[in-house]
Formats: C-alpha cells, sequence, structure tokens
C-alpha cells in the first residue's frame, strides 16, 4: 500500500504464488492505444521511462508501466484489468467491478525477501480507485509476531477514530502526494531549533514536507537533519559507530534496553497534530547490539514521514475535507 502511488500492481510472474493472470478468465491488458494507458502517462516513444509512465513501440503492444518510488524503489510490467473484490465490515466480499493494475513482472530488491508483493496506490491523483473518498490503515511494529496490518475503505473505522485532536490537513492541489505542514520535531520537551519554515514549500513547488505509507524511513532535507542529529546527540548517552552503515549515519552500539534509557522519546510537530515515536518507531536493529536511527538524509528525494514512524498509529485519509487522521493505538491487538 502506497499514498504515493497512482498505480495498484501485483506480481504477476507464473510462478508466482500470489497471482498468475493464465488462471483467470476474466483478466486482460491493455493495449497502448488504449484511453487507460494514456489516462497513466503513455509514450509510444518512451520504453522505460521513469516515474509511474508507460511506454511501447507500437499501438497493439501491451501497455508497459514503469513506477518509481519516493525511495527509489522500482516495479514494472503490464497495464491490466480484472474483477475485484474486498473483504466487507461483515466479512463478506463486496465486488466493485473491475480495476485496472499492473501486472508486474519485475519489481527492485527493495521488495526482495518482503511480504510486499503487491502495491495498492492511493495518492489523491489515482486514477484506478478514484471511487474512494476515505480511506484508513494501521501497521504493526515490527517485531509483531502475528500479522495485524489493515486497510479499510469508506468510513467506517475513521468515525470512531477521528476528533478535531488528531487531524491535519493536507494540499488539495498537490495531487501526486500528501503534503502535510511539519511546525516541528521535538526531542523530550525540547523543541529541535530548526529554521521558521524549513518544512515550508517555496512558490517554485520545491521542498514541503510529505506523509507516504509506501516510504520505510522519516527523510529530512539535510538543513533539517544536521539541527536534528546535534541536538539527538546532546539527548542519547550511548556509543556511536561512526562509520558509515548504508544509509545510516547515526547508529549507536548498545541493546534495546539500552536505547530506552539512554534518551527522550521524539515528537513530530504537525499542524494540530503531535505524533509520537517510541523506541521502536525510531530505531531499528541493523545487527546484533548495533541500533540506528530510522530517520534518514533526504539528500535529492522528497522529505517524507515514513511508515516505520507511523506504526501504532491509525491513520485515516478524508479526501473530501481534505484531512488526515493520526491516533495512537495498539494495532497489534486494533
Amino acid at each position: 500500500m502506497d499514498t504515493g502511488s497512482d498505480v495498484i500492481w501485483i506480481k504477476c510472474l507464473q510462478s508466482s504464488n500470489v497471482f498468475n493472470p493464465a488462471e483467470s478468465s476474466s483478466y486482460s491488458y491493455y493495449s497502448c492505444d488504449s484511453l487507460s494507458c494514456n489516462d497513466l502517462g503513455a509514450s509510444c516513444n518512451d520504453l522505460g521511462a521513469s516515474g509511474n509512465t508507460c511506454g511501447c513501440r507500437d499501438f497493439r503492444e501491451p501497455c508497459y508501466y514503469v513506477g518509481e518510488y519516493v525511495d527509489g524503489s522500482t516495479t514494472r510490467g503490464t497495464l491490466s484489468h480484472d474483477k475485484f473484490a474486498f473483504e466487507g465490515s461483515e466479512r463478506e466480499l463486496v465486488d466493485v467491478g473491475h480495476l485496472d493494475f499492473g501486472c508486474s513482472n519485475y519489481s527492485s530488491w527493495e521488495f526482495v525477501g518482503t511480504q510486499t508483493n503487491r502495491c495498492s496506490g492511493l495518492e489523491q491523483g489515482c486514477f484506478v480507485l478514484n471511487f474512494l473518498t476515505k480511506f484508513s490503515y494501521w501497521m504493526v511494529l515490527p517485531d509483531n509476531e502475528k500479522p495485524g496490518s489493515r486497510i479499510y475503505f469508506g468510513s467506517e473505522k475513521q468515525s470512531s477514530h477521528t476528533a478535531w485532536c488528531c487531524q491535519t490537513p493536507f494540499d488539495q492541489e498537490e495531487k501526486a502526494y500528501y503534503y502535510v505542514t511539519l511546525n516541528g520535531i521535538s526531542i523530550g520537551d525540547q523543541d529541535v531549533p530548526l529554521p521558521d519554515g524549513i518544512f515550508r514549500m517555496t512558490s517554485d513547488g520545491e521542498g514541503g514536507f510529505v506523509i507516504d505509507s509506501g516510504t520505510t524511513y522519516t527523510m529530512l532535507r539535510s538543513e533539517a537533519y544536521d539541527i536534528f542529529v546535534t541536538a539527538l546527540h546532546k539527548a542519547i548517552r550511548l556509543p556511536q559507530r561512526r562509520d558509515l552503515i548504508e544509509w545510516f549515519e547515526q547508529c549507536f552500539e548498545g541493546s534495546f534496553e539500552d536505547s530506552g534509557s539512554a534518551g527522550p522519546d521524539f515528537s513530530f510537530l504537525f499542524y494540530g497534530v503531535q505524533v509520537m515515536l517510541t523506541k521502536q518507531t525510531t530505531y531499528i536493529e541493523v545487527e546484533q547490539g548495533l541500533w540506528c536511527l530510522a530517520i534518514i538524509r533526504s539528500n535529492e528525494k522528497l522529505p517524507t514521514f515514513g511508515n516505520i514512524q507511523q506504526r501504532n498509529y491509525f491513520v485515516g485519509y478524508d479526501l473530501q475535507q481534505g484531512v488526515v487522521s493520526l491516533a495512537p493505538v495498539d494495532c497489534a491487538t486494533f
């Protein structure tokens, strides 16, 4: 599931245990001259184009797409359509008819060895699920032994778990992502001394801050990241690992219990919502006894509130009202 993508996709290799199109009597793919292919951004001279775009050399060929995500991961395949059904509130199947989706024959290494064999594109401009006005999800902590993460389409779950205290508006004019207002970050009871407006979008459309379920780690632009890390070093009391571990710049040696007593929790201060992070949504263990901060430098990528920091939160989107709800819950029992 990805709120930064407009394409539903699923692995479609015949050897895949997810979906084999040859076994579906209602499956079909789009050709390059189809309206759906054009809606996704087809270009017959643009084979292998980046972004959620299509490309092919001949109008009679299947409509091929390539999807790129904020964190650099990619997928590609054939734009297709088939009958879809979702589980209803009483666990009955609700037939929603034919929907367009990507039948993926390749996904990059970020999807290998995980449970991610598919992705539901839920960005504002999603051309597939354009019947939606509300949806919500919650994700369990990484060490949860039982699958408990869920996504709901509709308002049933939102009505009982949203309140004025936990809603923040998103920019409805920006159709590609859900841009939200991040006012600041705090470590314990101290605000990180960030310049005013550092997360604000500029007049030329640069900058800003998005919430995205498909990006793993929260990413901060360098100007904010350096100030945040300086404040972190003053607050935490663990031996720091100096060498760079993959893209993690801030790693500490010790146990998880050490990380719990070595420093205060963090909070992301959105307009109208304070999202408090626990140690489980702040650090990840990259090797035994080495814990790394799951907040990284964005470099050229869009500053993003990633899904590790959204764990154990109910996250609800109301597309008509233009708000995102963020309420703390125990997702393992919710």
